[in-house]
This record gives structure tokens, sequence and C-alpha cells, in this order.
């Protein structure tokens, strides 16, 4: 009998310890620092795959998509040379959308329907090769959850992610 329970006393303790070394359970967690660069060749087919919103134009080409895979962030970009489509509204002052600007335009997406725009950071921690730096203060328009404006015949969109994901990521990158 004794032999018994030290052998079941034993399999319990390593599966606990396979559990915890397989969840990461009191090893500091999975990082919220997780991304991934996915790419489109058309608009057309970033929308319909759900890379992109609805609002890229379908004749964009080469889209990418830099996205958080932990949370609402992501970077984008796609090769076009047209207009903006009537869903998306110019902002006042370049690179900075007012509160009332933002709310409106929230409103609008499913992701930031209903929260308050305070809860969202207005700066990318995500980047990329093809994202210019400080790019989010070239702001034009708002296309939903969308900071949006287009240069020298590239689209570029940020959106943000949440002031208090942002700060488990800004903490984690600091350790």
């Amino acid at each position: 009998m004794k032999t018994t329970m030290k052998r079941l006393s034993l399999l319990g303790a390593t599966a606990l310890v396979a559990s915890i070394s397989l969840t990461g359970c009191g090893m500091g967690g999975d990082s919220m620092d997780k991304s991934e660069e996915k790419k489109a060749s058309t608009g057309s087919e970033a929308r319909s795959s759900g890379l992109a919103p609805t609002w890229i134009p379908a004749e964009a080409k080469d889209v990418k998509v830099q996205q958080r895979t932990t949370g609402s962030e992501r970077l984008l970009t796609a090769e076009f040379q047209g207009k903006l489509p009537t869903q998306c509204t110019t902002i006042k002052a370049k690179g900075a959308p007012t509160e009332a600007e933002l709310k409106a335009a929230y409103a609008l997406d499913t992701k930031t329907k209903g929260s308050p725009v305070a809860d969202f950071t207005t700066s990318p921690l995500l980047s990329a090769g093809w994202w210019p730096q400080d790019q989010q203060k070239e702001t034009t328009a708002l296309c939903g959850r969308w900071w949006v404006s287009i240069k020298d015949g590239h689209v570029y969109g940020f959106a943000a992610e949440t002031k208090k994901a942002a700060d488990m990521i800004t903490k984690e990158r600091n350790k």
C-alpha cells in the first residue's frame, strides 16, 4: 500500500510540474508582446480573408499588416493611389484627432464601440520595417478605430491598443 501511495504521489507531483511548465504558470505567464505580419496581394483579398478592415479599397495592392496576437493593435500599409472611402472622416488637425473625433469614429467600429476613448493608446507599440517612425502623427482621417494617412502612393493605418494591455506590454519590456 505504501508503494502504491508513493507512486501516486510521485505521479501527481510529476503531472503538476508538467502542467506548470506547459502553461507558464508561476513562471511569469505568457508574453503579451507577441505579434505577426500577414500579407495579401490586393485589398479585395485582404478584406475577404479578414486581414484588413472593410475601408481598405479593393484596388489596393501589396497589403501588409503587423498585428498584435494578444491585443487589438495593428499597423497596416498598402500601395494605393486614390481617395479613402466615405466611411472615413477627415480630422481637423493632422496627427491629432480630438476626443470628439475619436469618440465618433470609435463608435462606428465593433471593436471600440461603447469603450471610452481614454481607454486606448495614441501611438503604436508595434513596429515593422515598412512602418515609418511616428507615422501616426501624419494621420489625416479616422476610419472607425483606424488612424489613417496616405503618403507617397501608400495608405497607412494604425489601430490602437488598450492602455491596460499597453501598460502590461511596457512592463514586460522593461523587465
